[in-house]
């Protein structure tokens, strides 16, 4: 994992980066607040609830918009071309009898290599209220073992609602989830490695192991290639327009500098407490009030105590690891880059990147360490 120095340069860093814009938005959070009745000056529990309200007022967007463009099977279509695209290998729909499937509605595929099946997946998006656990997440079902001889088979899961019997629309965040868990997937079915034990993502120090997924997510949405293909309309087969697709940029982007400083404190802050011992609850409640003032750029008040509903450390593998997201996106968007420089519109480079990149990272897996 990351050396301490290193996170702590790379937090600074980020906040140094966010913290101008983060002052002109608390400015004209300040400013909206005074305009709709707000008397003094914005505390930090009161930035929350004034930026919600800013953002319904200038961002209003009807996400039903967006949804009549795309309809989950073309999403995957576009989905399956582009990792066709990037690494060279075909994904197609496999027979699978009915022992294997669990539910109707799940989908089961192969991918392949130079006609050689390295791996399958199921597709289990839709929610079924009372069967299945709700979120998303990648579960490897079998990895790749030599010993074994078995290939590796994924699971995507997803939760989407099914309403009625007419096309599945997605919503932009769902699009982004489905490409999320579709990178786990890759990793684990593309990885070279002979020993199931260092396979995938088994034995990947945690602070890569968001890289694959997120880099995913930065084509789902920065990629026009890929957005031309998945952005349709589910009737017409138009490409959603331009314009539509600016204004969802415009508004995920919005306050975005007042959010990072908030996702620096909680790394900070997770780091701290596991760092230092502490001579009483007053004492981390007084640092962790420093920081959150910081991060909001205006003061607490006084007795509040977030650090109490921060699930992330009090359970699961993120206990003195929540900075580890900070650092995959550093990750993911240093990969995404080496395609933007190539030029994502040129077939050819983006196939030897994205191949460089399936050689080392989704090859290796955790039989070597990230930093090699």
């Amino acid at each position: 994992m990351a050396r301490r120095p290193e996170i702590s340069q790379l937090l600074g860093e980020i906040k140094s980066a966010a913290w101008d814009k983060a002052t002109v938005e608390l400015q004209e959070l300040q400013e909206f607040a005074t305009s709709v009745g707000f008397v003094g000056k914005l505390e930090a529990h009161d930035v929350p609830h004034y930026t919600g309200r800013w953002y319904k007022k200038k961002h209003a967007i009807d996400f039903r918009k967006f949804a009549q463009y795309l309809e989950v099977n073309n999403v995957m279509k576009g989905m399956f071309e582009l990792t066709e695209r990037l690494y060279g290998v075909t994904i197609d729909e496999a027979p699978a009898n009915s022992s294997q499937i669990w539910d109707p509605t799940i989908r089961f595929y192969r991918l392949r290599r130079n006609s050689t099946t390295i791996a399958h997946a199921y597709f289990d998006l839709f929610s079924r209220p009372g069967q299945k656990q709700a979120g998303a997440w990648h579960k490897p079902m079998r990895v790749r073992s030599a010993l074994l001889g078995s290939v590796p088979l994924s699971g995507i899961v997803m939760n989407k609602r099914r309403v009625g019997t007419g096309p599945v629309l997605m919503f932009p965040r769902e699009v982004v989830t489905l490409f999320h868990e579709w990178g786990h997937a890759l990793q684990a079915m593309m990885t070279t490695q002979k020993e199931g034990m260092a396979a995938g993502s088994n034995n990947v120090e945690w602070d890569a192991i968001e890289f694959p997924s997120q880099f995913m997510q930065d084509f789902a949405l920065n990629d026009p290639w890929t957005w031309e293909r998945i952005a349709r309309h589910h009737s017409t087969g138009a490409v959603m327009p331009p314009e539509l697709k600016h204004s969802y940029d415009t508004a995920t982007r919005a306050r975005m500098g007042l959010s990072v400083l908030l996702r620096v404190y909680s790394a900070r802050l997770d780091l701290q407490i596991h760092e230092r011992d502490w001579a009483s609850v007053e004492d981390l409640s007084a640092f962790q009030t420093k920081l959150y003032s910081e991060a909001t750029m205006a003061p607490d008040a006084p007795g509040r105590c977030p650090v109490c509903g921060f699930r992330h450390i009090f359970a699961g593998a993120y206990a003195a690891g929540y900075y580890s997201y900070r650092w995959a996106e550093v990750l993911s968007s240093d990969a995404f880059g080496a395609f933007q420089e190539v030029g994502l519109s040129n077939a050819t480079a983006v196939r030897t990147v994205g191949q460089r990149f399936a050689a080392t990272v989704l090859a290796d897996g955790g039989g070597v360490h990230p930093r090699e």
